[in-house]
C-alpha cells in the first residue's frame, strides 16, 4: 500500500518537472521577440512586408495612408515602426494558444521612453502582427506596465491602479 503511494508521489513529481520544463521552454524560445526582429530585417531591407501583418491591421494601414490627413497622422506613426525605439530596455511575451502578445519596452532616439505592445495572430503556422499600439512617455509619466499583457480592459485596469497609486 505504501509502495502505491510511492509510485503517486514520484508520478506527480515527475508531471510537475516535465511541466516546469515545458513552460521554461516556451519562454526560452521568444517566438513572437524573435518575429518582431525578423520584421525589423525585413524592413530595412525594404522588402515585402504584407506577410507580416493580419490582413485587417495591413487593410487598415492601407485604408489610413489612402485617406484624410488626421488618418496618415496614425499610419505615419507606424511608418517608423519598430525603428522607433532604439533602445530596447526590456521585452516580454504571453503565448495564449492561437493568439499571443508581445511587450518591447525601450527609449526613442530622443531617449524618450516608448513601448510597443503588439497582439500577434497565429496564421498557418506563423506569427503575425493583429495590433499595435505604441505608447509614448513624453510627460514624465511613468511606465505601468512591465509585463505582456494581450487583453485591452486589464490593460485600462493596470493604468488605473497605477492611475490611484499616484494620486495618492
Amino acid at each position: 500500500m505504501i509502495m502505491n503511494y510511492i509510485k503517486y508521489i514520484f508520478f506527480f513529481i515527475g508531471v510537475v518537472f516535465l511541466s516546469a520544463c515545458a513552460q521554461k521552454q516556451l519562454k526560452k524560445d521568444h517566438v513572437l521577440y524573435n518575429q518582431f526582429i525578423a520584421y525589423k530585417q525585413i524592413k530595412i531591407r525594404n522588402a515585402n512586408q504584407r506577410p507580416y501583418f493580419s490582413v485587417k491591421l495591413w487593410q487598415s494601414l492601407e485604408k489610413a495612408k489612402s485617406q484624410s490627413s488626421v488618418n496618415r497622422g496614425m499610419a505615419s506613426v507606424f511608418l517608423k515602426y519598430p525603428d522607433e525605439i532604439q533602445t530596447i530596455t526590456g521585452r516580454d511575451e504571453v503565448i495564449n494558444g492561437q493568439r499571443g502578445c508581445l511587450l518591447v519596452m525601450g527609449l526613442s532616439s530622443k531617449k524618450k521612453p516608448t513601448d510597443y505592445m503588439i497582439r500577434f495572430i497565429s496564421k498557418g503556422g506563423h506569427w503575425v502582427f493583429d495590433d499595435i499600439q505604441v505608447k509614448y512617455y513624453l510627460d514624465g509619466t511613468k511606465r505601468y506596465l512591465n509585463r505582456a499583457v494581450c487583453d485591452v480592459d486589464q490593460q485600462q485596469q493596470i493604468w488605473l491602479k497605477y492611475m490611484k497609486s499616484q494620486n495618492r
